[in-house]
């Protein structure tokens, strides 16, 4: 739809409902359009809805009601949908963390680091009994005594390391 400008008209005086009406009528009369009009958009002062109330045969006044109505429900309902959402998220997170704060037992878990673009597999087994037990228990873990997992003990030298340069 598009919206033209078709004429200015000054009114001398109060500009009452019935002055207005009477403005826009004869303007219309003049372009020959009062047959082709079918929506009047205007501004909600008193004297606007007087003139306008009962120019058109199909009032629309019921009807924009509806649509505003049927708009706010949409809203709402999209609304409880985003809010469900985020509920949903925070309870898979919240199940997730619950997850990972269960104890660990280390004497039956492998932990495998994996580097597919080169198929890196770097397998650490048998993790000290101090280490399992701290984690059981709950207890601080005395770093000084983890002997058996060294760095000396991991041989670079078998492991493709080049794509750490090339990147």
């Amino acid at each position: 739809m598009q919206t033209i400008p078709i004429a200015f008209e000054y009114v001398s005086g109060s500009h009452t409902g019935n002055k207005i009406k009477q403005q826009y009528d004869s303007i219309v009369k003049i372009f020959g359009i009062d047959k082709k009009i079918f929506k009047i958009v205007c501004d909600q002062a008193a004297n606007n809805k007087k003139a306008f109330k009962t120019t058109l045969e199909c009032t629309d006044e019921d009807q924009l009601v509806k649509i505003t109505n049927m708009l706010i429900e949409k809203q709402r309902k999209l609304d409880n949908l985003e809010e469900k959402k985020q509920a949903t998220l925070r309870n898979e997170l919240e199940k997730e963390i619950n997850t990972m704060n269960k104890p660990i037992n280390c004497n039956q878990t492998k932990i495998t680091t994996s580097i597919k673009r080169d198929k890196v597999l770097l397998e650490l087994d048998d993790l000290s009994d101090e280490l399992s037990q701290s984690i059981e228990s709950d207890e601080e873990i005395d770093d000084d005594n983890l002997t058996d997992l060294d760095a000396a003990d991991i041989d670079l030298d078998d492991f493709d390391t080049s794509f750490i340069n090339s990147a």
